[in-house]
């Protein structure tokens, strides 16, 4: 079988772009094409390459690529949101991190999303956090800017300009 479920190739999507942005190892993605291989009855040649490619991962990378290369891509802002608010809470990644992540991810998205006018506004606070030629106290105040908007971006608190 060569056909791709829809909702597997919006599971390839979300879990190549989060491999890609080192949010997920390799062992991860083949326990899930694993897992696909359990619930389906007939399975897609590049889900069978990904699940077999312990021995070839840039093969199986390739597969994980080829099947996301068919999603709709509406599920994978919110999937990894979800990853980066664990990591988030855990303390396990940075500001920085987060709206890399984001402005890679949003590469996927039309240019008219409205997720691009978070991701700007994320991206201009970053900006400021780390602009060398700034005093230091107003610094600081945009990194707290900063981690405040990644906050409500990652919809851990509600925007506080919004009623």
């Amino acid at each position: 079988m060569n056909e791709i479920p829809a909702v597997l190739a919006d599971e390839a999507a979300e879990r190549w772009a989060a491999f890609d942005l080192g949010l997920m190892d390799w062992a991860q993605i083949m326990a899930w094409a694993d897992g696909w291989i359990l619930r389906l009855d007939t399975h897609p040649e590049l889900l069978l390459d990904v699940s077999l490619s312990v021995t070839r991962p840039k093969d199986g990378a390739t597969a994980l690529k080829g099947m996301a290369d068919e999603s709709r891509r509406t599920t994978l802002v919110p999937y990894l949101k979800a990853i980066w608010r664990e990591k988030w809470i855990a303390g396990e990644i940075s500001s920085g991190e987060v709206v890399s992540g984001a402005w890679r991810a949003g590469q996927a998205l039309p240019s008219d999303a409205e997720e691009w006018t978070h991701i700007h506004r994320l991206d201009h606070y970053l900006e400021e956090a780390i602009a060398d030629w700034l005093p230091d106290e107003a610094r600081k105040a945009a990194e707290h800017m900063l981690a405040q908007e990644v906050e409500v971006y990652l919809e851990l608190i509600r925007n506080p300009y919004e009623s």
